[in-house]
């Protein structure tokens, strides 16, 4: 009997091992099947414990780490139980208006008095719940195992190991070419070099594995362990190389913040004043960093930099404004997207849905509650006591207490940046790798501040039973909320009210009743309806579906008022392509895309003269020309529709009067009006009108890319040799690098025009066989074989072609010409 004890132990801890392996290799765990996985494991783990606790006489402790989780948990599972209207309208009164406000919305009638929960999404707020329990269990199970050496060993070969393997596995997606994890998953995103579906929680788990291995190899060099520090180093190469293709400079930047705080730590020379200098290196980097932004705000490391901290600012302080409308109990875990929509900036977020704000420290004010998250607060901070110095500290207890000092730095940060408290494959070992250097720091029965023993045998056997009943509760309590992921549609009555009875915010609802209510031709109630959608989500995507609606309606200028509001977001290509769709007639699309930058006009156009045909884009460009007459491009639309219509002298007429207006284009550039001016005298077969025309052009417009390219696509080599010095500076001037990779090939062309107007044939030559060779295109060198009378060259140009080819056809026939002319 006496082995039992023992025994336990040993399959707690395989039981905490499996669940690390499983959160890391099931796709990181972001789903709830796997998170019940998890969770099942660490609770046999964690009542194990217990039980040997029980068979020993032994104290069980709680840390703040693992109590903060079970609180989360616990108020998690408060918030999805169901509670009477009055008492909800009395503890989060904006829970209870958006309710009532969407119930009248989506069925125009007062809403009833039913039992709801404090959650406006209380699926996922369970969901996340067994997450937060998962965590708590883990932490409180590895804290209490009594071999304090092998439990530092295991877990630590353990991480690593599926670490290392979840790297190996996406390696191996990539070399076989899979699309679906594991050859049978297909997720909206394609295997990287992990199993992870997002490339943040995977690079936070090999930031997180990179830091203990270097760690580790620290460990093997101050003992003169040969195979550890070779084995953690390659653990560290193998973890860090793939986080420069998972493209997450956030995680890496962090990991080798956290590795110097370890090298600080650790080291026993470095004081208190050199760690506080550390600290203002990093605050003189940040200022360094804001200043760069000041004075090199177009550099592309800064634009990405800038633009991040601001959108990642704009949510953060959103977050906070619309925590103090739900300060009491919280709005519930999965509600941000559906309470804060209204308050964001649309223009800066580039994005449709926010399933999270990326900082969970502060989402938690908004989820949680403002009681319960400082709680929390309280108690993760209290865990920084772990890490204090003694004065007379030993080798092993400072390594450690650098050890855990970097860990626990390294979620603190982690959690201001990539969510990961909602991967388990990637919190779960976190918690563990901090929990096993506090268990390897402190003795289990020493006098720590930060764990609260439980010693009565009847509190423990309480506590027991709550470790088994809790998880079984929590997803029972999931499966009774468990709908689906999506609004159905079609969307009957009853589907409709429980879907706004339990997630009042959710867009979909009313954008699927306003759809089946135009179908039916209730007007009213689909204008009712879109007009909700977007007040409960004012994203573009939901202007423009509320402008399709009002246009079937026949509400056209309100429909036209929602299309300008999306001018300047990232949809306004992708909603002035739908226009010609949304809008039956095609002046009232003019009037919608007004406000919206010429390429949208482009994109409009097209889709019109596809559709409706080219009279029809006339129309639409004539009245923009009425709305944006100073504007060149408006001018220069409907020129080409002209064109397109057969009709290039009116095309010409339009052209001549932007340049005697001297219009000038969106960069600034003018006069515009020359490229298309000389588009009609081409039209009109007017050759050398148009090719004198597009001289005069480029002496008046040098710097216009559409009148160089005009110059630079001239082939006749006699207007080339009689224009040559304007040809070269357009060729300069059009071909300074970069060069669009649509240009090079004119380019090189152009380069051989210029050599050979020069007389240096050879020159003239080797860019031809560059176009030969990379573009598979020999039939301009072979025109230039025939033109400067190489036919001998021919031959051999002819014979490098496939048989097959049918530009060998075309170079015979030109090697008949060339010798048959004399040649």
């Amino acid at each position: 009997m006496a082995s039992i004890p023992r025994k336990l132990e040993l399959v707690s801890l395989i039981a905490l091992q499996a669940a690390i392996v499983v959160s890391v290799l099931a796709l990181g765990s972001v789903h709830t099947v796997w998170v019940s996985v998890v969770l099942a494991l660490v609770t046999v783990s964690l009542a194990l414990v217990f039980v040997r606790a029980r068979q020993r006489e032994q104290t069980v402790r709680f840390g703040t780490f693992g109590l903060a989780f079970l609180v989360l948990a616990g108020w998690s599972a408060i918030q999805a139980i169901p509670l009477p209207s009055w008492l909800i309208g009395l503890i989060s009164p904006n829970n209870a208006e958006m309710f009532e406000s969407s119930w009248t919305a989506a069925f125009n009638v007062e809403a009833p008095s039913v039992w709801r929960t404090i959650s406006l999404d209380p699926k996922t707020t369970l969901d996340r719940a067994m997450r937060f329990c998962a965590l708590g269990f883990a932490a409180i199970a590895t804290l209490n195992m009594r071999k304090r050496a092998m439990i530092w060993r295991v877990s630590f070969i353990t991480v690593l190991s599926a670490a290392a393997a979840s790297v190996l596995i996406g390696l191996a997606h990539k070399l076989t070419g899979q699309v679906e994890y594991y050859g049978v998953y297909k997720a909206l995103i394609k295997p990287g070099m992990t199993t992870f579906v997002s490339a943040n929680h995977a690079a936070s788990l090999l930031g997180l594995g990179t830091l203990m291995a270097c760690a580790g190899a620290y460990r093997g060099i101050t003992n003169n362990d040969k195979r550890a520090t070779a084995a953690s180093l390659l653990a560290a190469l193998v973890l860090f190389t793939p986080t420069i293709e998972l493209d997450s400079a956030g995680a890496t930047i962090l990991m080798v913040l956290c590795l110097g705080l370890f090298g600080l730590v650790v080291s026993p020379r470095v004081t208190r004043k050199q760690l506080a200098a550390a600290a203002g290196a990093v605050v003189a980097g940040a200022v360094a960093l804001l200043a760069a932004s000041r004075t090199m705000p177009e550099h592309p490391a800064v634009l990405w930099v800038t633009h991040s901290l601001e959108s990642r600012l704009h949510l953060v302080g959103t977050t906070l404004r619309t925590s103090a409308d739900y300060w009491l109990v919280g709005s519930g875990a999965g509600s941000v997207d559906r309470v804060m929509k209204p308050h964001f900036d649309w223009n800066l977020l580039v994005g449709v849905r926010v399933p999270t704000i990326e900082t969970e420290w502060v989402e938690w004010l908004l989820t949680m509650g403002w009681p319960i998250s400082i709680l929390t607060f309280v108690l993760i901070g209290a865990y920084a006591l772990n890490f204090r110095p003694e004065p007379a500290e030993s080798d092993r207890r400072r390594f450690f207490r650098a050890y855990s000092t970097a860990v626990f730095a390294y979620i603190i940060c982690i959690g201001a940046l990539h969510f990961p408290f909602f991967a388990l494959g990637v919190s779960l070992p976190m918690v563990v790798a901090l929990e096993v250097g506090i268990r390897q720091l402190h003795h289990l029965h020493g006098d720590d501040e930060t764990v609260f023993p439980f010693r009565e045998f009847n509190v423990r056997l309480a506590v027991l039973g709550l470790v088994v009943a809790f998880p079984v509760l929590l997803f029972v309590g999931f499966a009774a909320f468990d709908t689906g992921d999506e609004v159905p549609r079609p969307l009957d009555e009853d589907a409709a009210k429980y879907w706004v009875e339990h997630t009042p915010g959710e867009s979909q609802i009313y954008t699927a009743l306003a759809q089946q209510a135009l179908d039916k031709d209730d007007v009213e109630s689909a204008a009712r309806l879109v007009d909700y959608a977007a007040k409960v989500e004012p994203t573009p995507r939901m202007h423009t579906f509320k402008a399709f609606i009002l246009a079937q309606a026949g509400e056209t200028q309100r429909a036209i008022e929602e299309y300008k509001l999306v001018a300047d977001s990232h949809m306004a290509y992708r909603a002035a392509t739908d226009a010609g769709t949304f809008f039956p007639n095609v002046a009232d699309v003019a009037d919608a895309l007004q406000t919206y930058k010429p390429y949208a006009w482009q994109l409009a156009s097209r889709e019109i003269r596809k559709r409706k045909g080219v009279l029809a884009e006339i129309e639409f460009a004539s009245r923009l020309v009425e709305l944006n007459g100073g504007v060149a491009e408006s001018h220069e639309l409907l020129a080409e529709a002209y064109l397109a219509a057969k009709q290039p002298e009116v095309a010409e007429l339009v052209a001549r009067y932007m340049v005697i207006e001297r219009l000038k284009n969106e960069a600034g550039q003018g006069p515009q009006g020359y490229a298309i001016w000389i588009k009609a005298l081409q039209a009109q077969g007017q050759k050398d009108e148009a090719v004198a025309l597009t001289f005069e052009a480029f002496k008046a417009v040098p710097g216009d890319p559409k009148i160089q390219r005009a110059v630079i696509v001239i082939n006749d080599f006699n207007v080339i040799k009689a224009n040559k010095d304007a040809y070269e500076d357009a060729v300069e001037l059009g071909c300074s690098p970069p060069v669009p990779d649509a240009q090079r090939m004119l380019c090189l062309i152009a380069e051989s025009r210029v050599a050979e107007a020069e007389g240096d044939l050879d020159a003239a030559e080797r860019p031809l066989k560059v176009i030969t060779r990379r573009h598979n295109n020999p039939m301009e060198q072979a025109r230039f074989y025939v033109r400067n009378r190489q036919c001998s060259k021919l031959p051999k140009l002819r014979a490098e072609l496939d048989d097959e080819d049918p530009k060998g056809a075309v170079i015979e026939g030109l090697v008949k010409s060339c010798i048959g002319g004399g040649r």
